[in-house]
C-alpha cells in the first residue's frame, strides 16, 4: 500500500497524494482505525481507499478525490466499519463499484459524488448501509445495488444508469425521497423471494 494502518494503530491521514502503488492507495486493516481526509489517490492496482483487507478495521473515509484506480475506489470488507462522506469518485476499476460494502461490513456512505465509468455507484452486499444524499451520475449498469443486504437508500440522485437505478435482490431495504432518472430499463427493481422493501415518495422520470 501507498500508506497502510494495521495491527490496532489509530492514524490521521490527511492532505497526502497516493498513486501508482502495486496494492492499495491507504489501507486500513487488523483493528486498526484512521481518519482518512482530504488525499488525492489515484492509479493504485487495487481499491483506492481499502478498509479491512484480512480482518476488519474501521474508518472515516471524507473529502477525499478517488479515481482511476484498479479496484472500486473505496472498498469496506470483512466485517469493517465505515463513514464514508463527501468524497468524489471516479473511473476506477472496471466491472467494480464506486463504492463497495461487503462481507458482513456496516457503512454510512453519504453526500458522496460518484461519476461515470464504474459498473455500480454503490454496491453493498451480504452488508448492512445507510445511504443517503449521493449524486451518482453515469454508472455502466446499477447506480445502487443492494444483494443479501439491509439498507436504507434516502435522497440519492442517480442520473443515467446504463441498466437500473436501484437493483435491490433479496435484500430489506427502505428507499425514500431518491430521485431517479435517465435509466436505460428499470428505475427500480425489487427481485428475489427474500426480498422485503418499503418504497415511497421517490421521484423517477425517463
Amino acid at each position: 500500500p501507498g500508506i497502510g494502518v494495521k495491527d490496532g494503530a489509530r492514524a490521521v491521514i490527511r492532505n497526502n497524494k497516493s498513486y501508482n502503488n502495486a496494492v492499495v492507495g491507504i489501507g486500513v486493516d487488523s483493528g486498526a482505525f484512521a481518519l482518512i481526509e482530504g488525499n488525492e489517490v489515484y492509479g493504485n492496482q487495487y481499491p483506492g481507499i481499502g478498509v479491512g483487507g484480512h480482518s476488519a478495521a474501521e474508518a472515516i473515509i471524507r473529502n477525499n478525490t478517488v479515481w482511476g484506480n484498479g479496484g472500486p475506489g473505496i472498498g469496506i470488507n470483512v466485517g469493517s466499519k465505515a463513514v464514508v462522506d463527501s468524497n468524489t469518485v471516479e473511473k476506477n476499476g472496471e466491472n467494480m463499484p464506486g463504492i463497495a460494502i461487503v462481507d458482513k461490513s456496516t457503512g454510512t456512505v453519504l453526500n458522496n459524488v460518484i461519476k461515470s465509468g464504474t459498473m455500480a455507484g454503490i454496491a453493498v452486499i451480504e452488508s448492512t448501509a445507510s445511504i443517503s444524499g449521493n449524486k451518482i451520475d453515469g454508472p455502466l449498469k446499477a447506480g445502487i445495488r443492494v444483494d443479501d443486504s439491509v439498507a436504507t437508500i434516502d435522497n440519492n440522485e442517480i442520473t443515467g444508469a446504463g441498466t437500473v437505478g436501484l437493483f435491490l435482490h433479496d435484500s430489506r431495504v427502505t428507499v425514500t425521497r431518491n430521485k431517479i432518472r435517465g435509466c436505460t430499463h428499470h428505475g427500480i427493481v425489487v427481485i428475489g423471494k427474500e426480498s422485503r422493501a418499503n418504497l415511497s415518495a421517490n421521484v423517477l422520470a425517463s
